[in-house]
């Protein structure tokens, strides 16, 4: 079975345009029709089909990209994608992924096969990795596959790690690489080393260490954010290897750590006012642990043979302590005296298997099992009167849980060589039990179908639609102890119904992309009180469009999506956990080759609409323009040396992305962190 991933970004020479773009972005004017009808796409990546191929729409980011830019967090790994935005600021501890403003709460979410299921706190990130770690980011977006796992109720994000049969060159058995990185905004480095191996074609080993140390960073025009001094230590083990032609397998382990100075709200900038608490500076450590083990059986001659195993658990830990007294006058005047620890663990199996026959014409065909057990916990040991502060107080130690079981087929049909159907659907049984014994049960099928029609090669017309249910699963672990949360046992689970439709078209260097899509998630369950609420609707379109030049590629894309509940367009403030909107977002990419002397030069823009269009009494997000450029030498003489020089915000604009908490708030003024400004990076690697 082929697997062909192709990219579904136009290619543009709109080098000059883009730099005029940035006032229109800037601007309260909208662009004018004459550009809009010019301008119609999208920078992301599509599985094309080609045989059995599955057609989803995704987005593929691999390593190339994430080395050239020298990500250092999740914001800037999905900086050139516009269907996905990273609100939170600079910081990684403060970061939330939100993919056609839909948080990422909402989206199954992998890290090297293991879901990310816990939800520690709303002002904290809740996805926590080293870009450095990375292979590939994979996410799928709207109508889902039954293979995506449970819960998926917006798509799925996975992220893929590297291991040492990445790094290893042909008939190579061990081998190291250093890497060291320099960055001015906020004076810090980032340090790399690894070791990898293969004992035998049974055992291939990998060890890689990274440190990311950076003081408070500067956001545009040099102000500096205060109490956003990061340091943050990675460890990856990994272990594969083959036996014979039909078994192979690997593991990980991993530890993220986090830890410094914070404040309580990480995505806060300094005191507040706030109707419960104020914002004291704290000691917090966030904590990742992740094991993996998967096996593939795989027999050379038997078509119907492609077993799957993946074993995981995750354990995530936050850490809060202050010391107290935190006085600041009224509303506040008392000690800020706590120690706690909030906790989520979960584990689980997937096992599938793919078989592929002829049966009125080419079927590949997925179906397995899963299961999942999550659990988040508060564990309060303060001692004395002021835990919390007042409010507080008496805020006991507590934990939830809930068991996933799932079921699922998926199977694509390869009707005719110009019609590939793809149909499927999983149950899945949710077991929920509160803090309070009180349980929640729900099941439900997910049916999913797609179609592509090619009547000619060049010219591909897609369809897809997809049901997904989730019950009720774990909430945040510091409200489980929350007096005031309550659970309804009558509560039904949530199901999402997902439609997307599109074209995609290719001729020589050529290329386009269009797509319109529907998203709407029924009996939204609430995040303080777990109850149902009301529906969320997503429409929205994206497109892309462009050219290869020999050694020169540019692409422009966009995507504009309208979530909204009630009638109104959601706001964080106003919808903890559920998402945000923001204004129309093009992103323009320009990259130029220079193989025989291992030059590679690089620009990427960002530029992001005024949105006016939200809840009375919440100010307009205005909109900006970013943009970064990248040169990478990597000298054929010596291929084991790569020299990278990138400079992100080359204008050093002043902004906030629209899906920041806290950027249209209640709380009197913005209180949400601004993005980094200007930030020179340069890094030197080696590979022994």
């Amino acid at each position: 079975m082929n697997n062909t991933f192709k990219v579904r970004s136009g290619w543009v020479s709109a080098l000059a345009f883009s730099f005029a773009f940035q006032a229109f972005a800037e601007s309260e004017t909208n662009i004018n029709a004459e550009v809009e009808a010019n301008i119609t796409a999208e920078e992301t990546v599509q599985v094309i089909p080609q045989e059995m191929d599955e057609v989803r729409t995704v987005s593929v980011i691999d390593d190339r990209f994430i080395q050239d830019i020298q990500a250092s967090t999740l914001g800037d790994v999905f900086r050139v994608d516009p269907e996905i935005s990273v609100g939170g600021g600079g910081i990684p501890s403060a970061q939330k992924i939100y993919v056609r403003g839909l948080e990422d709460t909402m989206l199954n979410v992998q890290i090297n096969g293991a879901p990310q299921t816990a939800q520690i706190y709303h002002h904290q990130a809740r996805i926590m990795l080293d870009p450095e770690m990375l292979k590939t980011v994979t996410v799928e977006s709207g109508a889902g596959a039954a293979t995506y796992g449970p819960g998926a109720l917006g798509g799925s994000i996975q992220f893929g790690y590297k291991n040492a049969s990445d790094l290893l060159d042909p008939g190579q058995s061990l081998g190291a690489f250093g890497k060291g990185g320099y960055y001015s905004n906020g004076e810090g480095y980032k340090a790399t080393a690894g070791l990898f191996g293969s004992v035998h074609e049974t055992l291939n080993l990998l060890a890689l260490y990274s440190r990311y140390d950076i003081g408070d960073y500067e956001a545009g025009g040099g102000i500096v954010v205060p109490d956003t001094a990061t340091t943050v230590d990675s460890l990856y083990l990994s272990a594969d290897g083959r036996f014979g032609d039909d078994h192979s397998y690997d593991a990980s382990y991993e530890v993220y750590r986090d830890a410094g100075d914070r404040r309580i709200r990480p995505n806060f900038v300094g005191d507040i006012t706030h109707p419960v608490l104020p914002n004291p500076v704290i000691d917090m450590e966030m904590l990742r642990q992740t094991a993996t083990f998967g096996y593939n059986f795989n027999p050379i001659d038997n078509d119907a043979v492609n077993l799957e195993l993946k074993l995981y658990t995750t354990d995530t830990e936050s850490t809060q302590v202050s010391d107290g007294p935190y006085v600041t006058g009224p509303p506040f005047s008392y000690n800020m005296n706590f120690d706690y620890d909030l906790g989520g663990q979960n584990y689980g199996f997937d096992l599938r298997n793919t078989s592929e026959f002829n049966l009125g014409g080419r079927h590949a065909t997925t179906y397995g099992v899963d299961y999942r057990y999550d659990k988040v916990s508060f564990e309060n040991r303060t001692t004395g009167s002021n835990a919390l502060g007042p409010m507080f107080a008496a805020w006991p130690s507590a934990d939830e849980n809930d068991q996933v079981y799932g079921a699922f087929l998926q199977d694509n049909w390869r009707i005719h060589p110009m019609f590939l159907l793809s149909f499927g659907t999983r149950w899945d049984q949710y077991n929920y039990e509160d803090r309070d014994g009180i349980q929640v049960d729900s099941n439900g099928f997910s049916p999913n179908i797609g179609a592509t029609f090619s009547p000619i090669k060049q010219l591909d017309i897609y369809a897809n639609a997809a049901r997904a249910i989730r019950g009720m699963t774990v909430g945040e672990a510091l409200w489980v102890g929350d007096a005031r949360k309550t659970t309804d046992p009558n509560a039904d689970p949530e199901v999402a119904y997902n439609y997307e439709i599109g074209l995609n078209g290719r001729a020589g260097g050529f290329e386009f992309n269009l797509e319109g899509y529907y998203e709407e998630i029924q009996d939204y369950i609430g995040y303080l009180n777990r109850t149902n609420l009301d529906d969320v609707k997503i429409p929205g379109y994206s497109g892309s469009i462009g050219y290869h030049w020999d050694m020169l590629v540019a692409s422009i894309g966009v995507n504009e999506s309208f979530p909204e509940m009630n009638g109104e367009p959601l706001v964080n403030e106003d919808n903890i956990g559920l998402g945000a909107a923001s204004g129309r977002t093009w992103i323009t990419r320009l990259e130029y080759l220079f193989p025989t002397k291992g030059v590679t030069l690089g620009w990427n823009g960002r530029f992001v609409e005024e949105l006016d269009d939200l809840p009375t009494g919440h100010p307009n997000k205005a909109g900006f323009g970013v943009q970064d450029v990248y040169v990478s030498w990597n000298p054929p003489a010596h291929d084991a040396l790569t020299l990278t020089f990138t400079v992100m915000n080359v204008f050093d604009k002043f902004y906030y992305e629209h899906n920041s908490y806290g950027y249209n708030t209640g709380l009197g003024a913005i209180s949400g962190l601004p993005e980094p400004g200007r930030d020179f990076r340069l890094s030197a690697s080696y590979k022994f």
